[in-house]
């Protein structure tokens, strides 16, 4: 799940993972997505570059107090937690790629 216009601590521990297993994404499937969701107009421009700036865009914007208390009681390292900053999902954002 991109955490674009959901971003519940499951959904960014779900990005984090896929990320780290160089799992590529789907960018025709996630255009359709944006726009069924109403986030993308049918005839806007779409490629992994406005993908990447849609996400940091909402990075911006999570509180991540309260995603890190989404998921605390599931993780098993905790400290794990502590990276999780709007920087942090920025910096690896740039490693997001077309499957």
């Amino acid at each position: 799940a991109l955490p674009i216009y959901r971003t519940k601590g499951r959904d960014l521990y779900d990005y984090v993972f896929y990320l780290s297993k160089n799992i590529g994404v789907n960018i025709e499937l996630v255009r359709q997505k944006l726009i069924e969701s109403g986030v993308l107009e049918k005839e806007s421009n779409f490629n992994i570059d406005v993908l990447k700036q849609l996400l940091n865009e909402r990075f911006d914007k999570i509180d991540y107090s309260d995603a890190k208390e989404d998921v605390i009681t599931f993780i098993e390292d905790k400290d794990s937690l502590d990276l999780w900053s709007k920087e942090f999902f920025k910096d690896i954002t740039k490693n997001l790629v077309e499957e």
